[in-house]
């Protein structure tokens, strides 16, 4: 058969997983949820949930496997792999928005007392 023919027609194809490849890269499934992603910046985090550091979410893996945003709040379960600062995502396999935080769902800061305001509740204001 020709290298056109496509791999699950090919009768040379050997179907048994090879897992030595994957044992040294060193992949590791993550189950959590994403602390804050930002489009802009093009990257974001995902707080796993057996307490972990962060892991890394780049909008690159995101867009690859089908995804344009993760809210804050949204559950994922992905394969992160370990990089030089700590785990970063290199596959999504699967995104559940429906415990996420919309962004016209943000709350503003919340009120507080300042020691100088005599009792008084100031705001925080944050000018860009």
């Amino acid at each position: 058969m020709d290298d056109k023919t496509p791999v699950f027609l090919r009768c040379d194809f050997d179907a048994t997983a090879d897992h030595s490849a994957i044992e040294a890269v060193g992949l590791v499934e993550i189950t959590g949820r994403v602390k804050w992603f930002d489009v802009a910046k093009g990257y974001g985090f995902i707080v796993p949930d057996n307490g972990a550091p962060d892991v890394l979410l780049h909008i690159a893996t995101l867009r690859k496997d089908g995804f344009k945003i993760a809210y804050e709040g949204t559950r994922v379960v992905c394969e992160a792999v370990h990089r030089a600062k700590g785990l970063q995502v290199l596959k999504i396999v699967s995104m559940d928005g429906s415990s996420a935080v919309h962004p016209s769902e943000w709350r503003p800061p919340a009120a507080f007392k300042s020691p100088s305001s005599n009792g008084l509740i100031a705001r925080v204001v944050l000018a860009f």
